[in-house]
């Protein structure tokens, strides 16, 4: 009798027969146990993996700092990407499978709560949290997802644009594509927030005054986010010149 060669199994079908890793989120060490062909997409955990580390003999990595609702959706956009390693060859003249689109759901803030002024802050420094961590483990399908959430958000209020800016600046680093919109950054969204604060806010009635509407708010960017600061008066001297 003739050998029945197996069907050859999908991407996503191998994930399903691969070892599985245990991630321990956070600082009560939540447990995530993903399949190590999605993890081997990100350099950061083909290192941890592979290397000569205690995690490579475990197959457990421990991430306290990480927050587990936001480093769920790491695992959510990476489940779209089928892992590249595992795809096999197309054969000649096949059509080419539709490539999933990223994304990720959104925070239990944008839908169990209703829709005030601090919600939809939660909601877009959430996103802007996701897009930190995607910044982290250089996952580039999830900064675009969180960078469209982003954009596709809106604060209502001078004040709330503000005082957004700010916990950007707090919770961001020097590099950051949230903050300074940099030319090579492709994803980078957070000048255009900046402009808009500086033609809304900062100008508006008549320059600095307008600026201080809400009592004291470049004071207390001056104490809460120096960077942030320096920043907008680049960006003023930079439009005059």
């Amino acid at each position: 009798m003739e050998a029945v060669t197996p069907w050859p199994l999908g991407p996503y079908a191998r994930c399903l027969s691969c070892p599985r890793t245990t991630l321990l989120v956070g600082p009560d060490a939540i447990a995530f146990h993903v399949p190590q062909l999605l993890l081997m997409q990100l350099p950061f955990f083909r290192a941890a993996l592979n290397g000569p580390y205690l995690e490579s003999t475990t197959n457990t990595v421990s991430l306290p700092d990480d927050d587990p609702e936001v480093f769920s959706k790491l695992v959510e956009v990476l489940s779209y990407i089928p892992p590249l390693s595992t795809t096999p060859s197309k054969a000649a003249g096949s059509p080419t499978p539709p490539t999933p689109v990223p994304t990720y759901s959104l925070p239990l803030v944008a839908i169990m709560t209703p829709q005030t002024d601090q919600s939809q802050l939660l909601t877009r420094l959430f996103h802007s949290q996701v897009y930190i961590l995607a910044e982290k483990y250089a996952c580039q399908p999830l900064l675009h997802a969180a960078a469209q959430y982003i954009r596709a958000s809106t604060l209502p209020t001078r004040k709330l644009v503000l005082e957004y800016l700010i916990l950007v600046y707090e919770m961001s680093g020097e590099g950051s594509g949230l903050r300074l919109l940099r030319s090579d950054c492709p994803h980078s969204w957070g000048g255009l927030a900046i402009k808009h604060f500086l033609r809304n806010v900062w100008m508006a009635d008549g320059g600095v005054k307008g600026a201080r509407m809400g009592g004291g708010l470049l004071e207390e960017v001056c104490r809460r986010a120096p960077e942030l600061m320096r920043d907008l008066v680049g960006l003023l001297v930079m439009s005059d010149d």
